[in-house]
């Protein structure tokens, strides 16, 4: 295995296959998103204050937008792999830190391509002027 670190992302290579983690740290006192998530399990969410509540629901959220079907796994999942091009992902992480989907649940953002997937999957109309999501063939 390779390791490759950034400064909050890590990365390694195994069989050819590049894997990533994050650290995600949604609070000033250093706790990264596993800790907090072991945190939130003990305490419950609403000991957090509200503005802490609504970083985790959004580092939630991006949590399961960057869990994508990726070819390689196929296999695996039984789901087809999409290609999400890097300005698309970048957008997607975008409109999440915008809360554009507060109203939606964790799982419209989970395993889909673009971000506009996240409406079909939630049965949720699309806004005005914006396309609706092809998905990959």
């Amino acid at each position: 295995m390779h390791w490759t670190g950034r400064e909050n992302a890590d990365a390694f290579t195994a069989e050819g296959v590049t894997f990533f983690t994050t650290e995600i740290h949604p609070t000033d006192q250093g706790y990264d998103f596993g800790e907090l998530k072991d945190i939130i399990a003990m305490l419950g969410i609403e000991q957090l204050a509200q503005e802490d509540r609504n970083i985790v629901f959004r580092a939630r959220r991006l949590d399961r937008f960057l869990t994508q079907p990726f070819f390689t796994t196929e296999h695996f999942t039984g789901m087809k792999g999409k290609m999400v091009g890097l300005n698309d992902a970048l957008e997607g992480c975008e409109r999440i830190l915008q809360d554009e989907f507060k109203e939606f649940p964790e799982s419209a953002l989970y395993m889909i391509g673009s971000a506009d997937e996240a409406y079909t999957k939630a049965g949720k109309p699309i806004k005005a002027g914006q396309q609706p999501a092809v998905p990959n063939k």
